[in-house]
């Protein structure tokens, strides 16, 4: 049945063209068959950047309708782009008469407007997908206690008779809902972020092209390694470890920046090895080619959403042992660490048996498949039968706080 699906984006920096949560389910629901809009803000990322852009109604290459309208003036813009109401946010969405309606994070005040119109439309479904954390939200006295604690919460608590359901993406936003806000864990549901899976013919070309512009051969253990090479990152000892590793079959290919600090210490580390490939920033889109050419994705710095990203590519895993809700899907792919000594023993274990590389991936896809492909995560908003078995694991076992 075709529907009419409306994704609204209050505060975030909807952004065309980006591999983000939004775009990929959009473009889906899109491609399902459905008619879908994007309600959002003004603000969108120009070269790193945030700016405002001007107010649009326009169909997106994908076939998305997109709405940009500028928030409500209260007081001044700075009180204005807090609370984030959007203008004539009402009139759009009564226009569009949607049948689901998700909003991406509750601390906005274009959120009661949505549930007025639920509460007159009953019958419509309407889900809020927060993706915070209380590393990004509610970090200082005012955001924390005035902010979120009394305005934010006191509107979540009247409106949560009429929201169907409250996603939250990680398990550390799970935490912050129901400490910020006392959403009870009833009303939540684990909603993360993905990938798209490739069929396995369409993976194997990309694998072979990459790896031959890199002049990796398909029998050499190709590790990626991505993001802002701070110190959290463990660049260091990941590139520490591998120096010490006397099998020269791995190569290492590093995607993104080193930050100014980290160029004395990461530079020597990367020109003293011909194993290890440093290509810079490279798109969203290009970054997951290069991890479905590798065998094995290393991050074990803080969470990240490339992580799905990588599961969805077949990819065995190296993560952090400190990350919340991380357990479940990391069973039988990959291995935790944060230390040199931990990737010095984790390359050992690869050299020794490198067809467990091909194991772990394959069980990546069936979860990914399962629970993180965005395929999967759009049709969740059309029908609850769109719940694969994996998925309960994470709802009601690992996921469970």
């Amino acid at each position: 049945m075709k529907m009419r699906i409306l994704h609204v984006i209050p505060g975030d920096n909807f952004t065309e063209g980006m591999g983000y949560k939004d775009n990929y389910l959009a473009a889906i629901n899109v491609q399902d068959g459905h008619d879908v809009l994007i309600l959002s803000s003004c603000k969108t990322w120009k070269d790193s950047k945030i700016e405002y852009t001007t107010p649009c109604d326009k169909i997106m290459d994908n076939g998305v309708r997109l709405i940009r309208r500028k928030y409500k003036k209260y007081i001044n813009d700075h009180v204005s782009s807090k609370l984030r109401v959007l203008d004539d946010a009402y009139a759009i969405v009564e226009d569009f008469r949607p049948d689901v309606i998700r909003v991406l994070n509750p601390h906005n005040f274009t959120l009661p407007i949505i549930v007025e119109y639920k509460k007159k439309h009953p019958q419509i479904k309407l889900y809020v997908d927060s993706h915070q954390e209380y590393y990004n939200s509610g970090t200082g006295f005012l955001s924390y206690w005035v902010f979120h604690k009394f305005l934010v919460c006191r509107m979540l608590q009247s409106s949560l008779d009429y929201i169907d359901k409250v996603f939250y993406c990680l398990e550390g936003t799970k935490l912050f809902l129901q400490e910020m806000y006392d959403i009870p864990s009833s009303k939540m549901e684990f909603y993360p972020m993905g990938g798209i899976i490739r069929d396995y013919d369409e993976r194997q070309i990309i694998r072979k092209r990459i790896r031959e512009a890199l002049r990796i051969k398909e029998d050499e253990i190709m590790m990626v390694h991505s993001g802002k090479m701070t110190a959290g990152k463990r660049t260091k000892e990941i590139l520490e470890a591998l120096a010490e590793l006397t099998n020269r079959s791995f190569r290492l290919v590093l995607i993104g920046s080193i930050p100014k600090d980290m160029e004395p210490i990461l530079t020597p580390l990367i020109e003293a090895d011909s194993r290890v490939i440093f290509l810079g920033w490279k798109t969203a889109e290009e970054l997951e080619e290069y991890i479905i050419a590798g065998d094995i994705y290393l991050q074990p710095g803080t969470a990240s959403a490339t992580i799905y990203k990588a599961l969805c590519a077949g990819s065995a895993l190296v993560v952090a042992p400190d990350i919340k809700g991380y357990d479940e899907f990391m069973k039988g792919v990959g291995w935790y660490g944060k230390t040199k000594e931990e990737f010095a023993r984790i390359f050992d274990v690869i050299s020794e048996e490198p067809l467990i590389l091909r194991e772990m991936g394959d069980r990546a896809v069936i979860i990914a498949r399962e629970v993180f492909d965005y395929r999967t995560l759009a049709a969740r908003l059309y029908s609850e039968d769109k719940k694969g078995l994996f998925y309960s694991t994470f709802q009601n076992s690992g996921m469970r706080s």
